[in-house]
């Protein structure tokens, strides 16, 4: 999936600009550690075999 983001000029304050920019790599930095680190669930249950049918139409 290519996921660039439009390349367009917003007009926004410098000061807007690096907040934006620090929340993003927040979050980023936020996903990797979940990704890495993710716990157990909390509720463990047996699997369910409806959710492996298809739904009938």
């Amino acid at each position: 999936m290519d996921a660039d983001g439009v390349a367009a000029t917003c007009g926004c304050s410098d000061f807007s600009l690096i907040k934006n920019r620090a929340r993003e790599w927040l979050a980023t930095v936020g996903a990797v550690r979940n990704a890495v680190f993710t716990p157990a669930p909390a509720v463990s249950s047996p699997p369910d075999e409806s959710l492996h049918q298809p739904p009938m139409r």
